[in-house]
């Protein structure tokens, strides 16, 4: 495989990413964090589905793509590393794929 194809097979992931992200957005729908936050039973749910924090998918205020953070009971929203982000719209991870 040459260098190329790996960033051929980058670019695929990210768009096959996007685009499962557009389908679910479509069904479900985006919260903006002005409606409301995440509740107590979106916060076990998510909470038991991830063993580390909560996560959600996120839109972070200014970014293009959407990504995952976690969310803390006192608002804030934070990466791995525990930096904070300002985030203007949230849903639930969807269900992992079992083919």
């Amino acid at each position: 495989m040459k260098s190329s194809d790996t960033g051929n097979i980058a670019e695929l992931i990210e768009m096959l990413r996007q685009d499962a992200v557009e389908k679910y957005k479509e069904e479900h729908g985006w919260i903006p964090t002005t409606e409301r936050l995440p509740d107590q039973r979106e916060f076990i749910e998510s909470y038991v589905r991830s063993a580390y924090a909560a996560e959600f998918l996120v839109t972070i205020e200014g970014a293009e793509k959407a990504t995952t953070l976690y969310y803390s009971q006192t608002g804030v929203w934070f990466d791995k590393q525990g930096e904070p982000y300002k985030v203007a719209a949230w849903m639930p991870l969807p269900e992992v794929f079992r083919g």
